[in-house]
């Protein structure tokens, strides 16, 4: 039997798109056949500096534009079309261990006004023509911080509180886990590797819930995160869990998009047993190295 979306889905995801209307690319009509887009668009994120890339190609000719004064046509015409060309790209973030930022747009967990928003707060950091002229190349960059603000709501964050079986502990200046290569997957019988998204979660190996976003101080969460990603502890991640992190390794990872990880039960109470080290989870002085 099919399920059939709920009118709220169906609803925010047009509300979501009719917004997006009045930004969708505009070229001239060629007579007799409808008119190809002069956009051609790519993505990247990197997930260690938080930033979303958007490379946006514009087609001259097929965009009406002419040289010498095509150059600031061509900037605005991405100006005003690029709520429209960086859709895609934000749709396609990993909010979370089972949604993208398209399906969250789709229940109504924002509202679509925000999306349009976003585009404001792109920055340009390059543009050129191409070697033979013909397009107009273009890279945009937005924060992963500025769409993750969707989500926030300002709220405060739930306590952490003190485990009832206590371990002995030191406090540390911050909280590496260590997911690096081919781990199982909870639940499952097959192996995965960690992937990046907006809003991880941590348990531990009763699968407790250790961190996720409504443990985490709103400043910090605007800010960077619930926990930063990085390839190895180096100065990069060192400016977040300082010179003497306490290091743990991921057991397993958990969740449809392989997002989340789990940590031992020992490794979790040896956090949860010192206040310092409770407060390292609410200020996001994690990172996970994977």
């Amino acid at each position: 039997m099919m399920n059939l979306p709920r009118p709220k889905t169906v609803g925010a995801l047009a509300c979501a798109l009719a917004l997006l209307a009045p930004y969708a690319p505009c070229y001239p009509e060629q007579p007799g056949s409808p008119s190809p887009s002069p956009y051609s668009t790519s993505s990247s994120v990197d997930w260690k500096a938080r930033v979303l890339s958007i490379d946006i190609e514009l087609d001259l000719a097929a965009a009406g534009l002419k040289l010498p004064g095509g150059r600031l046509s061509a900037e605005r015409m991405i100006e005003r079309d690029l709520p429209s060309l960086a859709k895609d790209a934000v749709f396609a973030l990993q909010a979370d261990s089972y949604r993208r930022i398209e399906d969250a747009a789709m229940d109504g967990t924002f509202g679509s006004e925000a999306l349009v928003a976003l585009a404001g707060l792109a920055r340009a950091e390059r543009s050129s023509f191409s070697k033979d002229m013909r397009k107009f190349l273009s890279t945009y960059t937005l924060s992963l911080d500025a769409v993750a603000s969707l989500f926030l709501s300002g709220a405060s964050p739930a306590p952490i509180r003190a485990p009832l079986e206590s371990r002995p502990t030191r406090d540390y200046s911050g909280i590496v886990i260590y997911a690096k290569g081919s781990l199982p997957v909870h639940g499952e019988y097959v192996e995965g590797s960690a992937r990046p998204c907006l809003f991880p979660r941590v348990y531990d190996s009763e699968m407790s819930l250790v961190l996720d976003r409504s443990l985490v101080l709103p400043d910090a969460l605007a800010e960077g995160g619930v926990l930063g990603y990085a390839s190895a502890v180096g100065v990069e991640a060192g400016e977040r869990v300082g010179s003497d992190p306490m290091r743990v390794m991921a057991l397993e990872l958990f969740g449809d998009a392989r997002t989340d990880f789990v940590i031992s039960r020992e490794d979790a109470l040896r956090i949860l047993s010192s206040a310092p080290n409770r407060e390292l989870l609410r200020a996001g002085k994690v990172v996970v190295v994977y």
